[in-house]
């Protein structure tokens, strides 16, 4: 008799774990089913006038001796650094970026004939319009020494152009989802999930015009900074409705 009841109740235990395990799934299933979801993805594109202009200086020695070039580089940069200074740039403004004495040999390479120093220096110049001036007085301190590698236009503070990208992008991605939900018959419902599908850092186009390196220190009308334009992405997933 025992026994027997305990039979029963075992079936009984599993029966009840099948048929509520398969209730589960079904209204998960049913929950699937009635949602139902549209994903965009949204761009914001936004512009605004570098504040910043960042240049690198190289100032390239020759000598016999590579102490004595080495020597010589190292005066040249402190003076335009003290220069830089006297100009109003801060020296948190004005970094080292590559310091390098190599041989100069003949054409053949049979004979080194004295040795060159390059030190170059990235300065941050925040008042664009001095910076055609400001690098002619450079140019006037080291004389034929005097190399501009690179400059380059930036936006010191971008955060609140980019918050306006951003709502841009999810402007964008609104009107996109809204006008597939209106082509199927359905209607648009709230946001689902939102996914930032930009890069790491944000897309830049440079609009800008500049003088080529042989016309840098001629004035400030050398430097045009024009406009910098960034892109923002998102991804947003809406739930739709009959």
């Amino acid at each position: 008799m025992k026994k027997s009841t305990l039979i029963v109740v075992v079936i009984t235990a599993i029966i009840g774990t099948v048929f509520g395990y398969g209730a589960g799934l079904k209204n998960d299933d049913d929950g699937q089913a009635k949602r139902r979801t549209i994903t965009v993805q949204g761009e914001g594109r936004v512009s605004g006038t570098p504040d910043v202009l960042s240049v690198m200086l190289g100032i390239e020695v020759r000598e016999p001796e590579a102490a004595t070039a080495l020597r010589r580089s190292n005066e040249q940069a402190s003076a335009v650094v003290d220069l830089l200074k006297g100009q109003g740039i801060k020296e948190s403004d004005i970094k080292t970026a590559d310091l390098s004495t190599y041989p100069e040999t003949t054409p053949d390479g049979a004979k080194v004939i004295g040795y060159i120093t390059n030190n170059t220096l990235t300065v941050r110049i925040r008042k664009i319009d001095r910076a055609g001036e400001i690098i002619d007085a450079v140019a006037q301190a080291t004389g034929d020494s005097l190399r501009v590698n690179s400059i380059n236009f930036s936006i010191d503070d971008p955060e609140k152009l980019m918050e306006k990208g951003r709502k841009r992008a999810m402007d964008s991605a609104r009107v996109q989802a809204t006008q597939f939900a209106k082509a199927a018959g359905m209607k648009l419902g709230e946001v689902r999930s939102m996914t930032n599908a930009s890069p790491e850092s944000p897309v830049v186009f440079d609009r800008y015009a500049a003088g080529s390196s042989a016309n840098f220190a001629v004035g400030k009308e050398a430097f045009q900074p024009g406009a910098k334009e960034f892109s923002v992405s998102v991804k947003v997933v809406y739930d739709v409705t009959s």
